[in-house]
């Protein structure tokens, strides 16, 4: 994975016209306790139970907890969902996240959630080691042909001497480090996104996931690190946007 170190530009706060469709915090980690999931649903469900009334068991609940230890695509699978009116929070014996679908609350509302979240995780007392933490933003940029779509990001490739990507029904994943942080970036044209109210909305994809691996001491002071991946993630994806899209969605500056 190549490392990319930039100076961080001056960021808007916010979008008029937000993109975001879905915000995603993730903690994985290692325990040596039993029935991991149960426990912190004990721990947590107190705290949130008046934003996340509704607790469900997924699927793969009923299955054992060493199938899934051995299995790395259910590993860090939850085993229960808590349900809230804007927001959701996934429990498993491995991992915990907090999603936020369209609207997107903003990070000065979403971050002292995610900060609650940790801090319930670890009165837990079931955390043996933090693996890695990341912030995930998935965005639509709407647009009518996968050209039109193409056009509103910094892309530019082809597969031999015929094919123009940016023209054609394209996916792509790239990966990279910045600031010491993993970073995804996956492009998808021609995608369609659907609100939990039924809208849809059709456009290019743009996520970008940025994975801090064994962060220091998180769980006892997790707000610099979130901090920092989230400025992170911000400048790859406003990196991503051409400057004229940006101008379009209406930045609002501090």
């Amino acid at each position: 994975m190549t490392e990319t170190t930039l100076a961080m530009p001056r960021l808007p706060v916010r979008l008029e016209t937000d993109p975001i469709i879905e915000a995603v915090f993730e903690l994985r980690f290692t325990s040596t306790a039993k029935a991991v999931a149960d426990v912190l649903q004990g721990a947590i469900y107190p705290g949130l139970k008046d934003r996340f009334s509704l607790v469900e068991r997924t699927i793969i609940s009923a299955l054992p907890s060493g199938l899934l230890d051995a299995e790395p695509n259910l590993r860090y699978q939850p085993r229960l969902v808590l349900r809230g009116d804007q927001m959701n929070v996934f429990i498993g014996d491995h991992a915990v996240s907090l999603a936020c679908p369209k609207p997107y609350l903003g990070w000065k509302h979403f971050k002292p959630l995610i900060l609650e979240l940790v801090r319930l995780v670890k009165n837990a007392n079931v955390v043996s080691e933090v693996e890695r933490f990341s912030l995930r933003y998935v965005n639509l940029l709407q647009g009518e042909t996968p050209e039109a779509q193409f056009s509103l990001v910094h892309y530019a490739a082809s597969l031999g001497r015929r094919y123009k990507l940016h023209t054609l029904v394209t996916y792509t994943r790239t990966e990279f480090e910045q600031e010491g942080l993993a970073n995804i970036v996956e492009l998808g044209a021609n995608s369609v996104a659907t609100t939990h109210k039924g809208e849809s909305f059709t456009g290019l994809v743009v996520t970008i996931d940025t994975i801090h691996k064994s962060p220091p001491d998180f769980l006892n002071n997790p707000d610099p690190l979130l901090e920092k991946a989230h400025l992170v993630e911000k400048s790859v994806f406003f990196e991503v946007l051409t400057e004229e899209t940006v101008n379009k969605m209406g930045p609002i500056w501090e």
